[in-house]
């Protein structure tokens, strides 16, 4: 599910799991949170351990930055607790847009992990923030089973339930343009 290149200059190394620790109510607490996010949802309960134990809480102060539009991106957030706003300097424009208030619940700064990308837009926070972090490379272990080149095809039963059987067999789209798929 990732864009993430692996070469000479980028070798891939072996996956070993972040732990931060954190005590029973504060893993409970998160596997609440992700449980109602889409991209964890269909995780085998080991993997989610493993997602659980490599989120960091971080907090920022209202006008902090979070994320800087441009900025390269290793780990995304997770909303516990705040509001933040997601806003964008279009190409052309000196002024930045208004595009969104992230408030608890919501996920952000996943793009450039997928996509391997700069920061799309920045977000920043308009009261005191509690966040939670996940890291490139925890992210990339479990998006082994969400290979864009392969689907859901290869993925165990559990990690795939509840998406509906015509989806997980759904050919790949996104490299065509409209007019291909029309």
């Amino acid at each position: 599910m990732s864009a993430e290149v692996y070469g000479v200059y980028n070798p891939k190394e072996a996956f070993v799991p972040r732990v931060v620790p954190k005590d029973e109510d504060q893993k409970e607490m998160l596997r609440n949170l992700l449980l109602k996010i889409f991209m964890f949802q269909h995780l085998e309960k080991e993997d989610l351990d493993v997602v659980i134990d490599a989120m960091e809480e971080r907090k920022f102060s209202s006008g902090d930055y979070v994320i800087k539009q441009g900025d390269d991106g290793d780990e995304l957030y997770i909303n516990y607790q705040g509001t933040l706003d997601c806003s964008k300097v279009f190409s052309g424009n000196t002024e930045s847009t208004f595009l969104k208030k992230y408030v608890p619940g919501e996920v952000f700064g996943e793009l450039c992990l997928l996509y391997n990308t700069p920061r799309a837009a920045s977000i920043v926070a308009t009261s005191d923030c509690v966040l939670y972090s996940l890291d490139r490379k925890t992210f990339n272990h479990i998006g082994r089973f969400f290979n864009s080149s392969q689907g859901l095809g290869h993925a165990k039963p559990d990690q795939v339930r509840g998406i509906p059987e015509q989806n997980r067999r759904a050919p790949r789209v996104g490299h065509l343009r409209e007019k291909q798929i029309m």
